[in-house]
């Protein structure tokens, strides 16, 4: 958490988001596994995750709203750390911008009223 200037998510805002983005209408979101849930700078929402593969490009594109609102997504699997067996997790780091949350709910509602 230090060395990306961390903190943890008291407000659970960054968790209440993944929630969000796991019940996203008419769009799956795989590689949101073994996730932890924190606060950046200026109460940027972060979800780090670490799937079992290489999901940082698809992240990305599932992520994306109407192709004009992303967050940042950092591939950082030399950070990894859940490591059972012979298995390999990524590790891979998503910030938000600050008005993401918004756009969600409103990329949602649409997607619910175009069916």
């Amino acid at each position: 958490m230090a060395a990306w200037q961390l903190s943890s998510d008291r407000r659970r805002l960054a968790y209440r988001l993944g929630e969000n983005l796991r019940n996203m209408p008419n769009r799956q979101i795989s590689g949101l596994d073994h996730c932890s849930y924190y606060t950046g700078a200026n109460g940027q929402r972060v979800i780090v995750t670490q799937p079992y593969g290489d999901f940082a490009t698809e992240l990305k594109h599932n992520l994306t709203l109407n192709n004009v609102m992303s967050p940042e997504v950092i591939a950082a699997s030399e950070w990894a750390f859940y490591y059972p067996g012979d298995s390999h997790a990524s590790l891979i780091v998503i910030r938000f911008p600050s008005d993401y949350a918004q756009a969600l709910t409103e990329f949602k509602h649409a997607a619910i009223a175009t069916g």
